[in-house]
């Protein structure tokens, strides 16, 4: 069995596969086309899952592979995605609050005619 990692953007994808030992197999940067999704896929003659990351726009994903034979599993769509989904939003919320905290200090020193040296 080898599993493969999708993550799905609007034009483009990467896909990383790994071995059940988890080991690299490939890992491609494709163009969101059936064709170039057949093709990577067709490369593996075992028995294969597939999970994708997307926010939206993955069905199209979904049928090509499920005509291939191949599961797609969508992390959000269990118990620990739904965890983790709410895990990514606290740490959202957390990053956008540092930053403008951050942006405050930027501009109180500005005014007060400091200089702060970002690293």
């Amino acid at each position: 069995m080898i599993y493969s990692g999708i993550y799905l953007h609007k034009t483009n994808m990467v896909i990383t596969t790994i071995d059940s030992n988890g080991e690299l197999v490939a890992q491609r940067k494709l163009g969101c086309r059936k064709s170039q999704v057949v093709a990577y896929f067709h490369e593996f003659g075992q028995p294969h899952k597939a999970v994708v990351e997307s926010t939206g726009s993955w069905y199209w994903l979904s049928d090509v592979l499920a005509g291939m034979g191949i599961e797609l599993i969508r992390p959000c769509l269990t118990a620990q995605g739904d965890q983790l989904r709410e895990v990514m939003r606290s740490r959202l919320r957390l990053v956008v609050r540092r930053t403008a905290a951050r942006v405050q200090v930027h501009s109180l020193a500005e005014k007060a005619g400091w200089i702060i040296f970002v690293y």
